[in-house]
């Protein structure tokens, strides 16, 4: 069985099914690898029988959390003027 380690997940897939074994995915966050196979159980070069299943850990994104931020409104007063008494003459 051949080592798919950093390969694109649908080539791995392709080479391993080849070999008529089962395969399954587990997906981890890793920005820096989507959908690149990040780990490969057993390990290529191995032999496997027919029908066996190979475990292959994919890199996907990482989960976003959304952030929210509430700011309270605010009440802005109008300046006032005064105006002072004129004294007559």
């Amino acid at each position: 069985m051949p080592d798919v380690t950093a390969q694109p997940e649908a080539d791995a897939r392709s080479q391993l099914e080849a070999f008529k074994v089962e395969v399954n995915t587990e997906e981890v966050g890793d920005q820096s690898q989507v959908d690149v196979v990040l780990a490969q159980s057993p390990s290529g070069k191995t032999v496997a029988p027919r029908g066996a299943t190979i475990e292959l850990t994919i890199g996907k994104l990482a989960a976003t959390t959304a952030i929210t931020t509430t700011t309270a409104p605010t009440t802005t007063i109008a300046p006032t003027t005064t105006i002072a008494p004129t004294i007559g003459p």
